[in-house]
């Protein structure tokens, strides 16, 4: 089975139209029809791809291994086991960053979805009913969490009662950002990178709250925290 037989049987297993598998990875939907219908052997967007689908990179590059993730995410779920998962929809991060900080999400926005064990949600002190995925671009929290990882966020802990030292998703002028906050003596916010190579910013709390727009605590990365 080639890549594209496989990029087929994960999509449809998903439930995704090729079209919705398209917005998800910002490609063209013809594109994603080419791959699937002359059963491609490789293919650039192989890695966004398997992000977007929630499927194993090297199952869908190589065909070795399993289709769905090691853990406890799974793109086929049994009928008996969905009351034990949680559906969380994946959202771009323009739509995230515009429409995705209530709780619970609107669904409307979302390009496709994938699923997590409830109880491991619960564990960390995360609303199940509130959970929304994204895809983290750029290295400023290397190496806590990677470039191009899918981040799961909690929006139910999206006010400015901020939680000292916690990740948090939230947005500026539109664009997502990813990073610490914390506080100063004064109340100040700081925004902190694990990326050595960034540093810190201060903004008066006034100001980071007319400037930010908090979308939710960003969880599920090892060793995962608790709230």
């Amino acid at each position: 089975m080639a890549l594209g037989a496989r990029l087929k049987l994960a999509r449809e297993a998903r439930k995704m139209t090729q079209q919705e598998l398209a917005d998800a990875v910002d490609w063209d939907q013809g594109a994603i029809g080419n791959v699937e219908r002359r059963d491609s052997k490789s293919c650039r967007y192989t890695a966004a791809l398997a992000t977007a689908l929630n499927v194993d990179l090297e199952w869908l590059s190589t065909g070795n291994g399993k289709m769905q993730k090691s853990g406890n995410e799974a793109v086929i779920i049994e009928p008996s086991q969905k009351d034990k998962y949680t559906v969380i929809p994946i959202f771009t991060d323009v739509a995230l960053s515009a429409d995705a900080g209530s709780c619970p999400p609107d669904t409307e926005f979302a390009t496709g979805y994938t699923h997590m064990l409830t109880d491991r949600i619960r564990a960390v002190g995360a609303q199940p009913d509130c959970i929304v995925e994204a895809m983290l671009d750029g290295n400023s929290m290397e190496p806590t969490i990677m470039d191009k990882s899918p981040i799961k966020i909690d929006t139910s802990k999206s006010d400015f009662a901020i939680r000292e030292g916690k990740v948090y998703a939230f947005s500026v002028d539109g664009e997502l950002k990813v990073k610490r906050l914390l506080k100063t003596a004064t109340g100040d916010i700081i925004i902190r990178s694990d990326n050595e190579m960034y540093k810190d910013e201060i903004i008066g709390r006034k100001d980071f709250e007319k400037i930010a727009r908090l979308i939710g605590w960003v969880f599920d990365w090892p060793p995962n925290e608790k709230w």
